[in-house]
């Protein structure tokens, strides 16, 4: 059976095409999760068979398709104001699509590719604004169905935006392929460009062949054996910037450095499985000052409490809405492992204050036991410089004595502290040492008189 040309229309007169099949459709709601449901069907062997292989050589398959949506649903999220087009290009088979709507503008092409038997899909979009899902299982049973039909992606957008947050530009390039016989979703590469930082990655989702089974039987619930690796590296030029577009404003002004990390998961790259989260992760910043922040900022692990921390130590009791704290390097290392994080090396320094901090956080639970060591600096910088001034004797005996004895003193005056509860209200409780203190010991060796 050959068809030389036919139209289609659905809530719209029929298009007249001078040749192939041409289907339009107008509508105020399009469910394209309930359309794949319906299309896969159950197959010979009683479950049901990937959308993708229902009539790809039948001879009404359309050449050109448009869609005008007020409402349209896919993969559990909603998208406004939809207008898709999409044509087959005689040549080579290969689809070119344009779409517009609120949350996506932009254009797509799918073409044969030898070395991928599904092809490859170009896509290149001015902004694309992820909203949030009514039902992330859609996603995830789509993807776990067809992992092994699914094209290399090539993926670029001009102004990312995920949960109401910019994050500037996003490319992402992936592939799939067979390890062991089974199929592996490999991301090789994620790039997020913004002002203040660059982030780069890459990873893979490993799926089981009977996990790919099971949902064909319907059921892809399960996450036992998936696993999800992702490495990333960020970049950071402003870190003041890369909080606020996290939405954590008013936390951090300036800051350079990396933070960088291996974490892996057992499920879906679609959403993170905090229970079984684990990996290794590394922060270095320099150069910043934390400013005065609302409790909702304590999900940087006690920010609050150590800016609060570091004031009392340093004598320092002006108001948080002041200046804020400067600081000449932050660094940090530290594991997780089921959803729990470990602080392995924690150190915060500044002109004023040396912190360390240790511990552990509940990222599913969002509560945190750590431990603060407050350590005030005393340096050639304080009053005494002054004094040498107003009283060269004095002040020239004072000044050499702090040079001396400077980080004995600071010793001395080490604060511990213990920082727990949730991290929306930690509670912070002072630790008395009742360790008797070893005698202040000269840089010689002599005991002073």
């Amino acid at each position: 059976l050959e068809v030389l040309s036919g139209g289609i229309g659905l809530g719209q007169p029929a298009p007249q095409p001078a040749s192939g099949i041409t289907v339009a459709m107008t509508t105020d709601r399009l469910n394209v999760d309930a359309w794949r449901a319906l299309l896969s069907g159950p197959d010979n062997k009683g479950g049901d068979k990937p959308a993708g292989d229902i009539g790809r050589s039948s001879p009404f398959l359309p050449d050109r398709m448009t869609v005008r949506a007020k409402v349209l649903d896919a993969f559990g999220r909603s998208l406004d104001d939809v207008s898709l087009d999409a044509g087959r290009e005689r040549g080579d088979g290969g689809w070119n699509m344009q779409i517009n709507s609120r949350q996506i503008a932009g254009t797509g092409q799918w073409r044969r590719n030898a070395s991928n038997p599904s092809g490859m899909l170009t896509v290149r979009l001015a902004h694309l604004d992820i909203p949030d899902a009514t039902d992330d299982g859609h996603m995830t049973e789509a993807i776990t169905r067809s992992v092994e039909e699914m094209p290399a992606l090539d993926l670029s957008v001009d102004r990312f935006v995920l949960h109401g947050r910019e994050f500037g530009k996003l490319e992402v390039k992936a592939h799939t392929s067979h390890d062991d016989n089974q199929p592996v979703w490999t991301l090789d590469s994620l790039t997020i460009e913004q002002p203040g930082a660059k982030l780069t990655g890459n990873g893979s989702w490993r799926l089981p062949r009977r996990l790919r089974e099971a949902a064909a039987q319907g059921d892809a619930s399960s996450t036992e054996g998936r696993r999800t690796l992702l490495n990333f590296k960020l970049d950071i030029r402003n870190g003041g910037d890369v909080l606020e577009r996290m939405g954590l404003p008013h936390t951090l002004r300036d800051g350079k450095g990396t933070f960088e990390g291996r974490i892996a998961w057992r499920g879906s790259p679609m959403s993170i499985d905090y229970p079984t989260l684990s990996g290794r992760l590394k922060l270095n910043i320099e150069n910043g000052q934390i400013l005065s922040v609302d409790p909702g900022a304590a999900r940087l692990l006690g920010v609050l409490s150590l800016q609060s921390l570091l004031r009392f130590a340093t004598l320092d009791f002006r108001s948080l809405s002041s200046r804020g704290m400067v600081f000449d390097s932050l660094n940090g290392t530290g594991t997780i492992e089921n959803g729990v994080g470990k602080i392995e090396e924690f150190k915060f320094k500044s002109g004023q204050a040396m912190a360390s901090m240790s511990g552990t956080a509940d990222l599913l639970h969002e509560t945190q036991d750590l431990e603060v060591a407050v350590t005030p600096r005393i340096n050639a910088t304080t009053t005494s410089v002054a004094a040498a001034f107003i009283n060269p004797v004095l002040g020239i005996g004072t000044l050499a004595a702090q040079l001396m004895f400077a980080d004995e003193i600071s010793k001395v005056f080490t604060q511990h502290y213990r920082v727990s509860g949730s991290w929306a209200d930690p509670k912070v409780t002072k630790v008395e040492d009742n360790k008797p203190q070893p005698p202040i010991q000269e840089r010689s060796g002599a005991y002073p008189r």
